[in-house]
C-alpha cells in the first residue's frame, strides 16, 4: 500500500500546477524532503516540471515520464483554477496528503 500524496506550486497567480508522487507522501517524509530541497519557487518548479513521480526522496527523484518511459500526456503537470480545484484533484487520485508552496514555505493538508 501506497501513501500518494499531490505536490502542488502557484502557477503565475491563476492556480496551481500540481504533481502526482506515488510512494512515501508523508509529511515525514516527502514533505520533509520538500522543506528540505525544494524551499525555493525555482526548485519546486523544476520537480513539477518532470511530471507525476513515482517517488521523491534526498538522494533521488523518479519520475514516471523521464525515468520509467510513460506517456507525457499522461503523466504531465496538472492545472487546477484554485485551492478547491486543486483539493478536487487531490482526492480524485487518492492522495492522503496534498502540499502547496505558498510564500513563506510548503503547506501541508490532511486530504
Amino acid at each position: 500500500m501506497s501513501t500518494r500524496c499531490l505536490i502542488a506550486i502557484p502557477s503565475y497567480g491563476q492556480g496551481y500546477q500540481s504533481v502526482y508522487c506515488h510512494f512515501d507522501g508523508y509529511d515525514s517524509a516527502v514533505g520533509a524532503v520538500l522543506r528540505q530541497n525544494y524551499n525555493t519557487l525555482s526548485s519546486a518548479e523544476a520537480l513539477i516540471a518532470l511530471g507525476d513521480l513515482s517517488y521523491v526522496r534526498a538522494d533521488k527523484v523518479c519520475a514516471y515520464h523521464r525515468d520509467r518511459g510513460d506517456s507525457w500526456h499522461q503523466t504531465q503537470p496538472k492545472f487546477s483554477s484554485s485551492e478547491q480545484a486543486l483539493l478536487s484533484l487531490a482526492e480524485d487520485c487518492g492522495a492522503d496528503y496534498l502540499y502547496i508552496l505558498i510564500d513563506d514555505g510548503w503547506q501541508t493538508l490532511k486530504v
